[in-house]
């Protein structure tokens, strides 16, 4: 197999062998189940620098149930995004990393699935296994299922396009998990619509003799709940429905752990590089209600900054990431508010100074965001800077490569090879352009950016 290596007048890479990777390009999944992983096997890790895809499309599938029988990556820098539909456009299902196994089972909305596994340069791990089948239709609840996962994802059943159906009888028992015996269960309600003649109920302890935490219906959600029960650390969840009629239904997060106070006042950055959490250093899985943060980033010497995240959960419209050029909040030097689970755009800041800003209320929460900054200057018709915020990856590529480049900031890239001939020339106006390299010769090439 050919390799093809990038380098630049702003980045050099060392050539390595094709073989080293443990998955490469795009892999197509036709059969209607199977198991597929990172590709490393039995006693072995995954490579660096990874851009691998599974695109599962079976003949004829209508939704696809995705399920994960190990996950073993470098926390939130090695990650895996699987999305709803054939292309990394398609909604984002979720994205994975981390020692924890997850627990939901996730469905898709349509017969079409894409798995994409991406890794940094700065260490590797077991990696993970994912277990997928086709389906005519969404399953119901199940009547019983025991969960043993520090956190994860619980609904009804019926999915997005349908209301739940009569006559269930369901439950889930929550044990925590080895390690969290004497960790508070945190459930955070994202979804409630329940006819008023049905019922979720919420049990510390054993449906029947154990107390009951609260009783759900109608179609207003619920404040958070934080329910201590050691040394049971068990907690129930029972859903039974009627004849009378169904409704939209109902879905919840949960996490064996206690919210970390997260972050608060102002903080200012003044490294040339760095990353912002919303929780700062803590490890827990959700950040808390009724914050209002502040992080100033104002390096020396600085004349823009791009902001990039990486990750991005924020519950609804109420809690929310805003951006602003300067040191002050000001209406007119916002360039960025945002919530919910997409991740936005990157965004360029001129100026050398910007402001970062968390606010939550009350009504819910999420596991947060996390952003990354790089300090640089753009002048125009100057040669980006080695120190630029550039990212090419794979590096070394096979048949595609992606160029992260900052939102806002036109430029013309410039490809050419070890011989000095332009192989591809295009105007870059988005944050992420993937380059189409199948037809390309192995060998050196260099990237210009001219803005």
């Amino acid at each position: 197999m050919r390799k093809l290596f990038l380098i630049g007048w702003l980045v050099v890479v060392a050539v390595l062998r094709a073989e080293a990777q443990t998955c490469s390009g795009t892999q197509t999944l036709t059969e209607s189940s199977g198991t597929f992983d990172d590709g490393s096997g039995p006693g072995r890790q995954y490579s660096d620098n990874l851009d691998c895809r599974w695109l599962i499309q079976p003949p004829g599938a209508r939704i696809l149930q995705l399920e994960f029988a190990e996950l073993v990556t470098q926390r939130e820098v090695d990650v895996l995004t699987i999305y709803d539909g054939p292309t990394t456009e398609s909604p984002i299902l979720g994205q994975f990393s981390g020692h924890v196994r997850p627990g939901e089972v996730l469905f898709t909305t349509q017969g079409t699935a894409l798995v994409r596994f991406v890794t940094n340069s700065r260490g590797t791990d077991e990696g993970w296994t994912l277990v997928y089948r086709s389906l005519d239709k969404r399953p119901p609840c199940e009547s019983q299922r025991v969960v043993h996962h520090v956190r994860g994802t619980i609904e009804d059943g019926s999915g997005s396009d349908r209301d739940y159906g009569n006559n269930l009888d369901c439950e889930w028992i929550l044990v925590a998990p080895t390690g969290e015996a004497q960790s508070p269960l945190r459930i955070d309600f994202e979804e409630m619509d329940i006819h008023l003649s049905d019922s979720l109920t919420i049990y510390k302890g054993y449906k029947g003799s154990g107390e009951v935490a609260g009783v759900y219906r109608g179609n207003r959600r619920p404040r958070p709940l934080e329910l201590d029960v050691f040394p049971l650390n068990t907690v129930t969840l029972v859903f039974r429905t009627d004849r009378m009629g169904g409704a939209a239904g109902w879905r919840l997060r949960y996490a064996w752990s206690e919210p970390d106070p997260s972050c608060s006042g102002r903080q200012t950055r003044t490294a040339s590089q760095d990353v912002i959490r919303d929780k700062g250093d803590a490890t827990s899985a959700f950040y808390s209600n009724n914050l209002e943060c502040e992080w100033l980033i104002a390096p020396p010497g600085a004349s823009s900054l791009n902001l990039e995240f990486d990750r991005f959960d924020t519950h609804s419209s109420a809690d929310y990431v805003e951006i602003y050029r300067g040191d002050e909040a000001l209406e007119l030097n916002r360039l960025l508010r945002h919530s919910g689970r997409r991740v936005p755009e990157s965004v360029l800041v001129r100026g050398g100074v910007a402001l970062v800003r968390f606010v939550t209320d009350g009504s819910g929460i999420g596991e947060g965001w996390r952003l990354r900054y790089e300090a640089g200057g753009t002048a125009r018709g100057q040669l980006v800077p080695q120190h630029a915020p550039l990212l090419v990856y794979p590096n070394p590529a096979t048949d595609h490569c992606t160029l992260h480049w900052p939102a806002g900031e036109a430029a013309r890239l410039t490809v050419v090879d070890a011989a000095g001939r332009v192989v591809a020339s295009q105007r870059v106006e988005t944050s992420a352009v993937e380059l189409d390299i199948a037809a390309w010769a192995r060998g050196l090439y260099a990237l210009r950016l001219e803005t």
